[in-house]
């Protein structure tokens, strides 16, 4: 719609200045159209995406700069929480562990205990959430939980 806006002023430049009055109105009809529908489209966006406020604000307080961070969050872990180096984040992209990537890695490091936080959107539908829930039900313990996110923090070892 906004790519509409250099050939309607283009076609109201070939209009006779008699009728300004009309150009000025289509104009300003035209704009409130773009920026209605462009309203629209902005809060559909914004709001496609659970807020993580609530989570990282229970997080913040309790991680250290020595915590490492399994998130499916990706930068947004990062940008909550400042504490916490960029190298202790780990994401669902690319990750290697004791000769291990993939899937088999996030499998080992949570059964070692690699991750201090596991940091999950429970609206995933994916096949690596399932699998690190599925082996995270073991060492960890759930610390807190929404409608929207799951936050695992590794048990310590007896004794």
């Amino acid at each position: 719609l906004i790519f509409l806006i250099p050939p309607l002023s283009y076609s109201l430049t070939l209009l006779p200045k008699s009728i300004q009055t009309l150009k000025v109105v289509v104009t300003l009809i035209v704009l409130f159209m773009i920026y209605s529908y462009s309203r629209l489209l902005i809060n559909n966006f914004e709001s496609s995406w659970p807020n993580s406020g609530n989570v990282m604000a229970f997080l913040k307080p309790l991680v250290s700069e020595k915590d490492t961070f399994l998130t499916s969050e990706g930068q947004v872990s990062n940008l909550a929480l400042p504490q916490i180096p960029d190298e202790n984040f780990y994401s669902f992209w690319d990750f290697d562990y004791k000769g291990e990537s993939g899937t088999e890695a996030y499998k080992w490091a949570i059964r070692d205990g690699y991750f201090t936080y596991i940091f999950l959107n429970k609206n995933l539908d994916d096949d690596l959430a399932e699998t690190i829930m599925a082996e995270a039900s073991l060492t960890y313990e759930t610390l807190y939980t929404d409608e929207s996110f799951l936050v695992l923090k590794h048990k310590p070892l007896p004794g």
